[in-house]
């Protein structure tokens, strides 16, 4: 096969460079990235936003009542996340919708430590942006739809389930998709498509993962994240906040409202909260209305923006890490949730599974430029060895900030509190961290 852009797909060639199981934020920007490099792509998804040959944006359409309509899920989007959106022509589509914050704050409400991260301190304009997930997919989906319309077109994108994975007979996979209807039954007989290289970018419960059979390591935090659009009666000034509580930790990341709709009142106040709770709490407070739920965030906030006035819809999701404890099989590979979960806290996890995208992508690129399969054991290795140190760092420390700020020793606050003081003491170690933060 060939990586010729200018042979478009067969519609009756079911044999693709890659497949990728997953049109999630990263399923999705991995396809559009391996198109630029001349790849033939299958993109597989269950959810309605994909049919047989084509992509629907409107197929996430929001709902529009007050703060309900947005999304509830949002990215706080690093400046590496930001130039991989540019380099697939999705950023021009969501700069608008973009909410820059330039400083990040942190303070622990048992020993008083803070620390402020501050753009300035590394000569930037901001540290990065936070966007609803909705709108960075939409703006996708968008690219996609165009890609299938081109005559050329090296795409297909494909509504169904991942069924089933053959084992690599000649380095190629065979792949059972039970395809899907408008009503999301399956129809048809199930369809086999084969791949030089299967990619799961099918979220934290991967069946890709499960049907390569990669053991992972895992655990409960026994907590479950609350997340909503708040609107403040003061301005958030484009300042995050990651408030540290007795009961679980706090992150509250401004959002730019809208120019039209319920919420374009509060533009300038509008913050979406990633409030993490221990399961009898979250199970209370999502029981409680939202007169009882804002009285409890202004509690929990101490004022840091003024007082809590309105609330969209709330979900609560529970909370657990998740790592592969190994990235890649034969012509497979794991990227993001499928490879590594993390602790929400301010909303950086997307950031990892972006930089899988670019590893992976130049990777293969390195690979195919010396003749290598898709496929090929060296590409994939070369991927892991690059993200799994990084991805490892990540998940270790916020894993020590989950247990260091839920820990009731007084030994344990009192360091935390030594150690908040004295980072934000020392500039050249306060910029260090801001630098890889921003990487």
């Amino acid at each position: 096969m060939t990586h010729d852009s200018n042979t478009a797909i067969d519609p009756l060639d079911d044999r693709y460079d890659v497949v990728i199981i997953g049109a999630g934020l990263v399923g999705a920007a991995l396809s559009l990235r391996l198109l630029q490099i001349g790849l033939r792509v299958a993109l597989v998804d269950p959810g309605p936003v994909l049919t047989t040959g084509t992509a629907k944006p409107d197929g996430i359409a929001p709902p529009a009542s007050g703060l309900d309509d947005y999304d509830v899920r949002v990215s706080a989007l690093s400046p590496a996340s930001q130039t991989l959106l540019e380099e697939i022509g999705v950023w021009p589509a969501v700069q608008a919708s973009a909410q820059p914050y330039t400083s990040m704050r942190i303070w622990d409400s048992r020993n008083g430590g803070r620390i402020a991260f501050d753009a300035v301190d590394v000569q930037q304009s901001d540290l990065g942006c936070i966007l609803e997930n909705r709108t960075v997919l939409t703006a996708l989906y968008q690219r996609l739809a165009d890609a299938t319309e081109q005559a050329d077109s090296q795409l297909r994108l494909i509504r169904g389930k991942l069924r089933a994975i053959a084992p690599v007979q000649s380095g190629v996979r065979s792949l059972v998709i039970d395809q899907l209807g408008t009503d999301g039954r399956s129809v048809d007989q199930p369809w086999l498509i084969s791949s030089r290289l299967t990619v799961g970018a099918d979220g934290p419960g991967s069946q890709t993962r499960r049907l390569l059979d990669v053991p992972t390591r895992e655990w409960d935090y026994g907590q479950q994240a609350i997340v909503a659009t708040v609107a403040f009666d003061e301005p958030h000034d484009q300042v995050a906040w990651q408030h540290f509580t007795p009961s679980g930790p706090l992150a509250l990341l401004p959002l730019r409202a809208r120019e039209q709709g319920p919420g374009a009142a509060h533009e300038g106040r509008l913050v979406s909260i990633v409030w993490s709770q221990n399961h009898d709490e979250a199970r209370a407070l999502m029981a409680a209305d939202d007169d009882g739920f804002l009285q409890h965030l202004n509690g929990a906030a101490e004022g840091c923006i003024g007082r809590a006035i309105d609330i969209g819809k709330r979900v609560a999701v529970p909370l657990r890490q998740c790592h592969a404890r190994s990235y890649h099989a034969d012509a497979a590979v794991l990227i993001g949730d499928a490879a590594h979960v993390i602790h929400p806290l301010a909303g950086r996890g997307v950031n990892l599974g972006l930089k899988d995208v670019t590893a992976l992508a130049a990777s293969l690129s390195r690979g195919l430029g010396r003749g290598l399969p898709p496929g090929h054991r060296e590409i994939l290795k070369r991927y892991e060895l690059q993200r799994r140190p990084d991805n490892l760092a990540v998940m270790a420390l916020m894993e020590g900030f989950h247990r260091g700020f839920t820990s009731h020793s007084v030994l344990v606050n009192s360091l935390l509190n030594r150690g908040m003081s004295a980072v934000h003491a020392l500039h050249p170690l306060k910029r260090k961290i801001i630098n890889l933060a921003m990487s």
